[in-house]
């Protein structure tokens, strides 16, 4: 599923003899909903300030939707401190439209490169997020530049193979499927899916390493904190 991002409006939880409206406030943070509707994407809404102790994921909310902004039920998926950009989105798009298009011209000669084919797609689309979801997943120290920088380095790594592979650089002497002239560069006889994993998650790790870290209250929205046990 993409997720793209729409123009934060507020939003506002189910909550009784609460007034459904849509004039702008200050933003206390931003909050991704997703609706009971034939729709493959999530929408993002500013969350005013008094309404902050209401919104987490995982929780029901009412947010305007549609015509009039009619208030509509939706749960919240995602929590961010910071107003969506348009860096992700213009990355996301920009990655699957690169590798759309070798993938349609590849397919002028499908059984010869079919193959090469299916490793591209699969491994263009690893290398951009896979690394980048799974520390978003599971670590708290992620952040918006590493993952970025995540995506972009495991794309070109594993692109930097490929054209390479494409200009018959690296292959002299080889024999074989590893010689055709669609083949990337198997350095080591490891695919390029490995190098650009490897590149992918160490940027991740790296750069979120040593920038700003999120708000710890967004975060914990996140993760589930221990709680004691009452007599334990």
């Amino acid at each position: 599923m993409m997720i793209t991002m729409s123009v934060p409006r507020s939003l506002f939880p189910i909550v009784d003899e609460l007034e459904v409206h849509a004039s702008p406030e200050p933003a206390s943070f931003f909050a991704e909903i997703v609706f009971d509707r034939p729709m493959d994407h999530a929408y993002t809404y500013a969350v005013p300030d008094r309404l902050a102790a209401h919104v987490a994921v995982g929780k029901r909310v009412e947010a305007p939707f549609g015509k009039g902004d009619r208030g509509i039920p939706g749960f919240c998926v995602r929590v961010a401190s910071e107003a969506p950009t348009r860096a992700v989105k213009a990355i996301t798009y920009g990655t699957t439209g690169v590798v759309g298009l070798i993938v349609t011209l590849a397919a002028l000669r499908p059984p010869e490169r079919l193959q090469y084919l299916i490793i591209f797609t699969t491994g263009g689309m690893a290398c951009t997020f896979l690394a980048p979801t799974v520390l978003a997943l599971y670590s708290k120290r992620a952040t918006k530049a590493g993952a970025l920088a995540a995506m972009i380095g495991g794309f070109v790594t594993l692109m930097t193979f490929y054209i390479l592979g494409w200009n018959g650089i690296g292959k002299e002497g080889l024999t074989g499927p590893a010689a055709q002239k669609i083949a990337p560069v198997y350095l080591f006889g490891l695919d390029p899916l490995v190098y650009g994993m490897i590149v992918s998650l160490a940027l991740g790790i790296i750069v979120s390493r040593f920038t700003s870290r999120l708000p710890q209250n967004h975060v914990d929205r996140y993760f589930l904190t221990s709680q004691a046990v009452p007599g334990a």
